[in-house]
């Protein structure tokens, strides 16, 4: 199957924002930081801040809503996803490295931690990428910090939060099903935020 030549372009575009040695060298920073601190899920952080990061290249190039295409809307989820699978490979690959080089296996993020970031990305991803497109990336961007305050105090007060006691319960009877509802809850949330920033643009043309 033959790729729309004018995803393929928008693809590249979101990409080119983050490929220039600043986003790298940040991305490096934050990657270690997330590492030493084990933080576990809260990886998630990382592809969602730069998955977000094209929507400021179309504000300073002043690229309206009206400007833009279902070509642009497609490309903007699948590079968020991208970016979401290099940081999960990145981590496997700086873990099997680290352990070569130690006494005892290092283990930066786990399996059950992958999956509650894909899970968390995909719900929290599919919730602000609509508000980014709906109010640009200086008015989107404090939505971002509100997730942040969020989760920092989540992660705070677990222990204290009722429904984070049934989340961990659940997962500890069954957590297959558990990963199961996670994942197609995440997914739904995802396939819903890519309709509804479609509708942004076929409402505004």
């Amino acid at each position: 199957m033959k790729i729309n030549e004018k995803f393929k372009q928008a693809l590249f575009h979101d990409f080119q924002t983050i490929f220039n040695r600043r986003m790298l060298i940040l991305f490096g920073a934050l990657f270690v930081i997330y590492a030493i601190s084990d933080m576990g899920a809260v990886f998630f952080l990382i592809p969602l801040s730069f998955a977000l990061i094209p929507f400021r290249r179309d504000d300073y190039q002043n690229i309206s809503l009206t400007q833009k295409n279902i070509y642009m809307i497609r490309a903007r989820y699948i590079f968020s996803l991208l970016l979401l699978l290099i940081v999960i490979v990145t981590s496997f690959i700086t873990s099997n490295l680290a352990s070569m080089f130690s006494a005892s296996n290092v283990d930066l993020i786990s399996i059950s931690s992958i999956i509650l970031m894909i899970i968390i990305f995909l719900t929290i991803s599919g919730i602000l990428l609509p508000i980014f497109y709906r109010l640009g990336f200086k008015k989107g961007q404090y939505f971002l910090y509100i997730v942040v305050i969020i989760f920092a105090i989540l992660n705070v007060y677990q222990n204290k939060l009722p429904f984070i006691n049934i989340i961990q319960n659940i997962n500890k009877s069954n957590p297959y099903l558990a990963t199961a509802i996670g994942l197609g809850f995440g997914g739904i949330i995802y396939i819903i935020s890519y309709l509804i920033s479609s509708k942004f643009i076929t409402k505004n043309k």
